[in-house]
């Protein structure tokens, strides 16, 4: 559907403006398929270094611990849900769900990631929210769920995770008001 609206775009543009000149990248360079090794290698250089790039000199959308502890919580839920598929030990009603969820959560970043290498790397920026979101999912909402029902629903590993959702979020907008001030 969405190559029948760029085509469509594409011969309106043809039929009301012929003197129109088409600038732009070609699929070829933007997919990393073109040869070039200026950015980077190969598409697992896009993990390290993608997650540690500082754009700012205060940091601003430097998100490295979300992304790392992101990562890990992830790693942690795909434990825990393939082992507890033989042993059954979380019960939690809708784990599948949950899963689910989250794989549905990096839908909008791998595709990306692995055809458009070349442009995440360039354009880092764009593409952080898009991995932040199943990062945030995993760590603020379905680790704690699982830790929460481990330890008897007490209370305590929600409240812990809510604090330091509380202190990244402030972090975060005190350095962005000291980095753009009205």
């Amino acid at each position: 559907m969405s190559c029948l609206v760029y085509a469509g775009q594409l011969l309106f543009v043809y039929i009301y403006y012929p003197n129109a000149m088409f600038k732009g990248n070609t699929f070829l360079s933007q997919s990393g398929l073109d040869g070039a090794i200026d950015q980077y290698l190969f598409v697992l250089d896009l993990l390290p270094g993608h997650w540690t790039r500082t754009r700012y000199a205060l940091h601003v959308g430097n998100w490295s611990f979300l992304y790392f502890a992101g990562a890990i919580s992830c790693l942690v839920i795909s434990l825990v849900y393939l082992v507890n598929r033989r042993i059954d030990f979380v019960r939690i009603v809708n784990f599948d769900l949950l899963i689910l969820v989250l794989l549905i959560s990096f839908g909008a970043y791998v595709p990306f990631a692995f055809v458009f290498s070349r442009g995440v790397v360039a354009h880092p920026d764009v593409y952080d929210y898009w991995i932040a979101l199943p990062f945030i999912i995993a760590l603020f909402g379905i680790l704690p769920a699982l830790l929460e029902n481990i330890f008897s629903n007490t209370g305590l590993v929600v409240l812990i995770f809510s604090v330091i959702a509380c202190a990244l979020t402030f972090h975060q907008l005190r350095v962005f008001v000291v980095a753009f001030p009205l």
